[in-house]
């Protein structure tokens, strides 16, 4: 099974079904009054994006080496690199092709990178990593994405008519 590779090359739109879940529909006057947001800057020097070989079975792996600019990932599909990304769930994300291309990926930086990245904070850091991917997708798949909200059918719990038949949990531990 062969992907077309122009495919990739279109535009691709990015749906967060809930932003404000991730922290984008906070309004900027109330992210001014807190302690000014980080800006992550950082991009890969040099990156190997190649399609996986085709085979019976896929063992999938990678993701970024901690505290450095070093990533690397085998059996990936394009919608879980989208993912990795942009920090989503793969529900959350609307408007790409779902295929069973495989890509294997390497990217890295310099060392002055890789000294920034150890100095970081936790969240800065995931940030940068985030930014860093969007950048090579951007670049590689030509990948465009914007936020939305929408609605959705949600499910609710609610208690039966004839009431609830749960009982309450008692504080002894399992029974064997």
């Amino acid at each position: 099974m062969r992907i077309q590779r122009r495919a990739l090359f279109f535009a691709v739109w990015l749906v967060a079904a809930v932003p404000v879940v991730l922290g984008q529909g906070e309004s900027a006057a109330s992210s001014q009054g807190a302690k000014a947001a980080y800006v992550p800057t950082l991009t890969f020097d040099v990156a190997s994006v190649r399609q996986s070989p085709e085979a019976n079975s896929y063992m999938v792996s990678g993701g970024f080496t901690p505290h450095t600019s070093v990533f690397r990932v085998t059996n990936w599909a394009y919608y879980n690199l989208v993912a990795e990304a942009y920090g989503l769930q793969l529900y959350q994300i609307s408007g790409l092709p779902r295929s069973w291309a495989m890509f294997n990926v390497e990217a890295k930086s310099d060392s002055d990178t890789d000294e920034k990245m150890a100095k970081l904070s936790k969240e800065q850091e995931s940030l940068e990593q985030q930014h860093m991917l969007q950048a090579l997708l951007a670049d590689r798949f030509k990948l465009k994405a914007h936020w939305e909200t929408r609605e959705s059918e949600v499910l609710n719990l609610v208690v039966a008519k004839k009431g609830l038949k749960m009982q309450p949990a008692s504080g002894a531990p399992p029974s064997a």
